[in-house]
């Protein structure tokens, strides 16, 4: 713990507020995760990449073999998810 005189407060307080004002995150910004409410995926005509987009995000590029791994991957943790509250699909 710290302790400052009242005085040094008084001094400093604005902008001790205007830092944690600054620092405090947006609205909307509070969450350890993000849902996205939409997505698309599609692949890029000039490039190889497979792309997908959450919301109106910046589109993420993957090469093929990266995008079928990070499906399989997906597919895996949501048979995990669903088999710890006794769900299937």
């Amino acid at each position: 713990m710290i302790t400052v005189p009242m005085v040094v407060i008084r001094d400093y307080l604005p902008v001790l507020q205007q830092l944690v004002t600054a620092a405090a995150p947006a609205p909307g910004k509070t969450a350890f995760v993000r849902h996205p409410k939409t997505w698309q995926t599609g692949t890029l005509a000039m490039a190889d990449l497979v792309c997908m987009v959450f919301d109106d995000d910046v589109p993420v590029a993957l090469v093929p073999e990266t995008a079928r791994k990070l499906a399989e991957e997906l597919i895996e943790r949501s048979h995990q998810v669903e088999s710890r509250h006794g769900i299937a699909h």
